[in-house]
């Protein structure tokens, strides 16, 4: 619930989280609140919030997005699990001594990559060396973008440096190195694998490691994907969004191992200067 709404968009969701309103009682509701408030304005945020699919607007009433209610529900459950779970606090990762990891599990590669995006920004702000990273395909840039934008670009206002390898070179793979500027940000498409599982990522932050494996059938379904789409449309984006919507095995390990590390950057030094 949003107790302190500020703006046109945070007193709409305030309103109708008790239930479905005519537009004319909502600009209503929302003018006692926030004197000034036009039927235009509301207009405009409506607008956008429908095409974010957070409400449905039927027969001149409002609602919320049963969709957009789901995923906020799992969202705000798995930061409970996260953050309240004895032993596995989000932020253990951070006390790890050399030669330390810790193990979790998730049941999607959605929820993986929520909880994966904030330990890389927590990380990628600590490290000092270039960033390394290696993925199968970048389909955080197609299926999670606005994530993945923003951890990039936070890379690159503190003028760090990111090194990207993926296996393949697919057109969705050839089609996402416009993301990335050379400068701050590298993107390199090797065609094979470089390690012996075709669901494995890794990221190195200095001594710090995160390697994930996503479910092997949901990894698979990825690839095909991949195959048989040359064009990232619409159509593409639902198809994709409900891959990562799969449920299965996905691990996530994060170790601090000096050792590990350094060997694993060598391999990037092969395909980058560091």
């Amino acid at each position: 619930m949003i107790y302190n709404p500020k703006n046109i968009e945070e007193y709409i969701l305030f309103f109708l989280q008790k239930g479905s309103l005519k537009t004319t009682e909502l600009l209503k509701n929302i003018k006692v609140k926030r004197p000034g408030t036009t039927k235009q304005a509301l207009y405009k945020v409506i607008t956008k919030l429908k095409e974010d699919e957070v409400i449905v607007v039927r027969s001149k009433y409002i609602s919320l997005s049963h969709l957009w209610i789901n995923k906020m529900s799992e969202y705000f459950n798995t930061a409970k699990h996260l953050y309240t779970t004895e032993g596995a606090p989000s932020e253990d990762f951070l006390q790890l001594e050399d030669g330390d990891k810790i193990t979790y599990t998730f049941k999607n590669p959605n929820i993986t990559d929520m909880f994966w995006s904030h330990a890389f920004s927590i990380l990628s702000e600590i490290t000092i060396q270039p960033i390394c990273l290696y993925n199968p395909h970048e389909w955080f840039m197609l299926g999670r973008y606005e994530s993945e934008r923003k951890l990039f670009d936070n890379i690159r206002s503190r003028n760090k440096k990111l090194f990207l390898i993926t296996a393949n070179k697919d057109e969705l793979d050839k089609s996402v190195s416009k993301e990335f500027d050379n400068k701050n940000l590298f993107y390199y498409m090797l065609g094979e694998n470089l390690f012996p599982k075709d669901n494995y990522y890794l990221n190195i932050f200095d001594d710090f490691i995160i390697e994930v494996w996503i479910d092997k059938k949901t990894s698979d379904l990825i690839d095909t994907f991949y195959k048989e789409h040359k064009v990232f449309n619409q159509e593409a984006e639902e198809k994709l969004k409900k891959i990562l919507e799969k449920r299965g095995k996905n691990k996530m390990v994060i170790s601090r191992n000096k050792h590990k590390a350094d060997k694993l950057h060598k391999i990037f030094k092969k395909y980058f200067v560091l």
